[in-house]
């Protein structure tokens, strides 16, 4: 055993610093070598909702550079190649027509590790929630991400679409507005989601307050009435729970819950007061 030490010993010592710099260089080839092929290219797509950071709050962005996006907008790695490009983009309406929440989807070439199943994109991981940038030759946008798969066909490919008729509930409508309102409902509003309106009514808004004597009083307002309406409205429901629905994309459709939608003529501030599913 010693004899064998002394050789090693012996051999080492021989070893000048260049010998020593061309095994490390080898070691550090074949680590690279290693990490390097156990990933591979591969085109994936990823949906993304496009946004403004104000303070770590996600906001709408402004029309003007909603209108810088188009379909085949290309994004480019620093050696020139083509890395990504826009193939999808829709928005849903934010602050009468003037601001949108922006979903695009991107088809990007990303590295896929084996070992851990995910894919990234200049060393940065390409997972739900994650926040992601990007730059084309007109603009510079980042948002957070919202799915991650490899064909354009599976994008809605977890959802169903169904319609559902909804019960809303709009408080405290000035009167002198409100056959504005009946003729907007009824006649001129648009909006991807809302397939059409069913019904309107409205009733003098009303509020409940104690007397002196404990007694429960109810006053009308004169001014003001509550406007009731329903309406057809496309939604998206998961396929594993076709009760847990969403419209315009992400927002959950839940009783009690807020109800908003925009265009460029009214906004709807509400409460979903009931939905069902006629099919």
């Amino acid at each position: 055993m010693q004899k064998y030490k002394r050789k090693i010993i012996k051999f080492f010592k021989q070893l000048s610093i260049v010998d020593y710099l061309l095994a490390l260089m080898a070691l550090l080839a074949l680590v690279f070598a290693i990490f390097y092929f156990d990933r591979e290219k591969q085109t994936i797509h990823i949906d993304m909702l496009v946004s403004d950071q104000d303070f770590g709050v996600i906001m709408p962005i402004e029309k003007w550079q909603f209108l810088q996006m188009a379909v085949g907008d290309e994004i480019y790695n620093f050696a020139g190649d083509k890395i990504a490009e826009v193939v999808f983009i829709d928005k849903v309406s934010f602050g009468g027509d003037q601001k949108f929440d922006v979903y695009l989807t991107l088809e990007i070439e990303a590295l896929y590790d084996k070992r851990k199943r995910t894919y990234s994109y200049l060393g940065k991981p390409l997972v739900v929630g994650k926040n992601f940038d990007f730059t084309t030759e007109k603009y510079f946008f980042e948002g957070e991400i919202i799915d991650v798969y490899q064909n354009v066909e599976d994008r809605m490919s977890k959802f169903v679409e169904r319609i559902a008729l909804v019960d809303v509930k709009i408080p405290e409508i000035e009167n002198v507005v409100i056959k504005y309102f009946h003729r907007l409902f009824l006649e001129d509003y648009s909006n991807q989601d809302i397939l059409k309106f069913n019904s309107f009514k409205y009733e003098p808004a009303k509020s409940s307050e104690l007397d002196s004597r404990g007694r429960k009083v109810v006053a009308y307002d004169p001014l003001h009435s509550d406007v009731y309406f329903n309406i057809s409205l496309r939604v998206w429901c998961l396929k594993e729970n076709t009760n847990n629905c969403f419209y315009s994309y992400r927002r959950p459709l839940m009783v009690n819950d807020y109800f908003y939608n925009d265009t460029e003529s009214v906004f709807l501030f509400g409460t979903v007061l009931d939905y069902t599913f006629p099919e």
